[in-house]
């Protein structure tokens, strides 16, 4: 990888960099009060004026140095003969660290900036573009072979960690940085308005964008250099077998919820097998420790860090309220509101005015449900008000823990209380119990749903029409429901429109609170407003007439926080920024001709990331959006990719146009059968598994076009480069969702396997049936 390929990238990075970094002095130039940030902001761009000036000077010489590490490197895999019995054991070893790599990045992104918690589809497809360009890596323009760039991959991801925690460190980045979307809302940051707000957001999106490509393109080589010494569909085989097991070491890991440092450790640990040469080690070892060094040391001494599976949650210990934080960005106050302390805090009194509210509609209630029980204040709030039994539906299972050791009022440690670990909208399908009252806390997940969620949190399919319709049916006679939403004014009246469509007849009472901005919806048979209520200014009237021609979210729009159903503008900017950057540098590194891909690959890579998408979109909303559903549906599709292979791989004759005959009708089935009244008269557990099987097949036979296409394809190599490339694509019309729903997804994809089918007979794919690369 010479230097001369590496200068667009460093240009990108640069101009990147200095995107944010301006839009970070006008941020900064309001703050009259305290200039010690922008004078931290003048020395920092100096210093990084000078590094690049001095590292672009003197590139040949560092460089040299680093390409004699390589090439010691090179020689060693390229020793490793195709008859070895190591051989197979190292394919899965470099797949499964990609893998595992892969998922630790867009965890540690997202939990360093939420910006990245609501963008990580943004974070997996810089993984994928590094790993296409790496997979493609393997001649240079004038035919010779590359040296691999694996001693690279640690110093490379070492570099994004130290830059994010310095960034971190300096700024309040996490305040400072707005959405720069303006067709969806999301929680704890502000839509940008200003140009200079959008070219921070942008700036900071591309730069770690293209670092983190650059990180992966090692991985991507070495995984495509091993294969290359297998037959293709055996050499693919060992591949999934290890992307399994990368898999399986995050759920572990997740389980018992270590820190970063320890998923860094464990990637540079499975590096160093590949790595025979001192000065690869050192460069290895040294890089790696200063990334755990500033991975170990806490990025705020006054707060506790605790890694859940779903996100970084930060305690930050106080006298009376403990407070908690999400992805370092505030998210709840743990709260005594019992009557003494209210008498020693008279400042208290609005939050529990706030939290009694519901109880004033329905004082007493024998059974209450609580979804999104936090830490335990509405817990708490319950007790106080005389309830008999309640239910806490809490999906992070750190948050249930803090809440119970730490909270004041020690609601988890009642013996009225049972806690549930689960997703709301899952455990109020299960349960057979009716209550009095059911209480929706501020449910405000700080992420989406999974790497390839398209603007799906995990949360949003406890706001849809037909969530509410559920909630509804569990309802005793006389019951209510209570909703806290902390939302913009403008999105009260969408959740208005639903809850009076769910009850019709009914009029919902809403009041603004006076506590975290939020708003709080009542409604239920028999509901009348007390005699005496708190000073909240009720909008009852108000969004009656403004919820008139409100678009409501549904199973297959699952968006509350989109204001309104419009095709998303600001997000195709987004992608068009990044897919531009993405041909720049994949037309700068790889040496590989467009003609010289496989279309076949390309279009079935794209078009399984929309039916991957769909599928475990579906799923969650069957089994629950929880971070073990979704590690199980993954772990599911490629078992099932590692199945269809084995069927190719022992010759079992299927023709390609059944295949795809049979990829599209399944698509035609999961079309029908999620709204099909069918569905409805099945048992639970029936009902369950036809869906399973309707997300599942398609994926199945699309293994097995894959691997048909595996065969046809010049190498197994350009084969997986072609798919991880396609797989871009997918996750750029992902997007679409945003306006058109969900199963659309289905239709898109069918359009692109289509496109595949008629690509697979190129001769220019064609190779002869006894070349195995």
């Amino acid at each position: 990888m010479p230097w001369k390929l590496l200068k667009p990238a460093f240009v990108i990075l640069s101009l990147s960099l200095g995107s944010f970094l301006f839009g970070l002095a006008f941020r900064l130039k309001d703050n009259k009060d305290d200039q010690g940030p922008i004078t931290i902001l003048v020395v920092l761009a100096v210093v990084l004026a000078y590094s690049v000036f001095r590292i672009w000077e003197s590139a040949p010489i560092w460089f040299a140095w680093l390409t004699k590490v390589c090439r010691e490197h090179t020689d060693f895999i390229d020793s490793i003969d195709s008859k070895s019995r190591y051989l197979a054991a190292a394919i899965a070893l470099a797949a499964g660290l990609s893998m595992f790599a892969e998922l630790v990045i867009i965890r540690m992104q997202a939990d360093a900036f939420q910006l990245f918690a609501h963008f990580k589809n943004i974070s997996l497809l810089s993984c994928f573009l590094g790993l296409g360009i790496g997979y493609s890596l393997k001649t240079g323009s004038n035919g010779t072979t590359r040296n691999l760039s694996t001693p690279l991959a640690v110093p490379l991801l070492a570099l994004q960690i130290i830059a994010g925690n310095c960034l971190l460190r300096l700024f309040d980045l996490n305040f400072m940085l707005l959405n720069p979307t303006s067709e969806q809302a999301t929680m704890g940051l502000y839509n940008a308005s200003a140009i200079p707000d959008r070219m921070m957001s942008f700036g900071l999106l591309t730069f770690f964008f293209v670092l983190n490509a650059l990180a992966f393109i090692p991985f991507g080589q070495l995984a495509s250099r091993l294969m290359e010494k297998r037959e293709k569909l055996v050499a693919y085989s060992w591949n999934l077998a290890g992307s399994l097991l990368g898999i399986a070491i995050i759920v572990v890991i997740s389980y018992l919820w270590t820190p970063p440092a320890l998923w860094f450790a464990l990637i540079v640990v499975a590096v160093f097998p590949f790595l025979r040469s001192s000065r690869a080690l050192l460069l290895n070892a040294v890089s790696g420790m200063v990334a755990l060094a500033f991975l170990a040391v806490p990025l705020n001494h006054f707060r506790v860090d605790y890694h859940s599976p779903y996100q970084i949650i930060s305690v930050m210990m106080e006298p009376e309220n403990p407070r908690l934080f999400s992805n370092n960005t505030w998210f709840q106050s743990m709260l005594d509101l019992r009557p003494e302390a209210l008498a020693r805090n008279d400042s208290s009194k609005p939050l529990a005015e706030y939290y009694n509210l519901a109880y004033l509609f329905k004082p007493s209630p024998k059974n209450v449900l609580i979804v999104g029980s936090g830490s335990g204040n509405d817990v708490a709030a319950a007790l106080r008000n005389g309830a008999e039994h309640v239910d806490a539906v809490e999906i992070d299972p750190v948050i249930i823990e803090v809440g119970r050791h730490l909270h004041p009022e020690r609601p988890y440690a009642d013996a009225r209380v049972e806690v549930h670990n689960d997703d709301a909208r899952s455990f109020i399908r299960r349960t057979d119990k009716k209550y009095d009252l059911i209480v929706y806390g501020l449910l405000d997940s700080a992420t989406l749903m999974s790497g390839n969620s398209a603007g799906m949190r995990m949360d949003s399919y406890v706001w849809t029409q037909e969530a509410f319709n559920e909630a509804k049916q569990k309802l005793a006679p006389g019951g209510a429901i209570s909703m806290a939403a902390c939302i913009y004014p403008s999105m009260g009246p969408k959740i208005f429109r639903m809850l009076k469509e769910t009850f019709p007849g009914l009029t919902p009472y809403v009041y603004r609170t006076n506590w975290d901005a939020g708003f709080t919806f009542l409604v239920g048979e028999g509901l009348e407003p007390p005699s005496e209520t708190p000073s909240f200014q009720d909008l009852t009237e108000e969004f009656t007439r403004t919820s008139v021609g409100q678009v409501v979210s549904t199973d297959d729009w699952p968006f509350l926080f989109i204001f309104e159903k419009s095709y998303p503008f600001s997000y195709m900017a987004v992608i068009l920024a990044l897919f531009v950057v993405s041909y720049f540098l994949l037309s700068h590194f790889s040496g590989v001709k467009v003609r010289e891909y496989s279309a076949s690959c390309f279009f079935l890579g794209a078009g399984f990331m929309l039916v991957e998408t769909k599928s475990i979109a579906q799923l969650a909303l069957v089994f629950g959006s929880t971070w073990i559903v979704t590690s199980v549906v993954i772990a599911a599709i490629l078992v099932l990719a590692f199945l269809a292979n084995l069927l190719i791989l022992y010759k079992v004759k299927i023709p390609g146009i059944l295949i795809y005959l049979l990829i599209l009708a399944s698509l035609g089935f999961g079309i029908w059968i999620v709204d099909a009244p069918v569905l409805h008269e099945l048992s639970a557990v029936n009902e369950k598994l036809l869906l399973t099987l309707a997300m599942t097949l398609p994926l199945f036979f699309s293994g097995l076009a894959f691997s048909q296409a595996v065969l046809s394809a010049r190498s197994v190599s350009i084969a997986l480069a072609s798919n991880l490339l396609g797989a871009m694509l997918g996750g750029f019309l992902e997007y679409n969702a945003l306006y058109f729903g969900y199963k659309s997804l289905f239709y898109i994809a069918g359009a692109l396997y289509i496109l595949a089918f008629l690509t697979t007979a190129r001769k220019s794919e064609k190779v002869p049936v006894s070349d195995n690369n």
